[in-house]
């Protein structure tokens, strides 16, 4: 009976002591209005998603992503398509014609 008693503690123990998900990121998510990380408009450092502010709404032509996490930048509120991604460590100074001033949410750990 003792035995079972600290196997059940044991249980217990680790259940408490269990590490929630971690949800910042190691680095920076930089949003910028112009090409070339002109005009900063907005940063990011933990994860999750969010729609642009309507002030900077189909403005955003450039991003830095330096996290440890996939960004994703969709045309639409609410992650509505069409969507594209930018890996963790990696600057774009230029969104190509079709999404250049098109981002109307993104997210840091959502894919697309």
């Amino acid at each position: 009976m003792n035995r079972l008693h600290h196997a059940a503690a044991a249980v217990a123990v680790l259940a408490v002591t269990s590490a929630p998900v971690v949800t910042h990121a190691a680095g920076t998510l930089s949003l910028y209005a112009d090409a070339n990380y002109g005009v900063l408009i907005g940063t990011r450092t933990t994860t999750g998603w969010w729609n642009i502010t309507l002030a900077n709404n189909d403005r955003l032509s450039s991003a830095k992503n330096q996290t440890n996490w996939t960004a994703a930048f969709w045309h639409n509120t609410n992650r509505g398509a069409p969507c594209w991604t930018q890996a963790p460590y990696t600057n774009d100074p230029s969104f190509n014609w079709w999404d250049d001033n098109q981002v109307s949410s993104f997210g840091l750990d959502r894919p697309c």
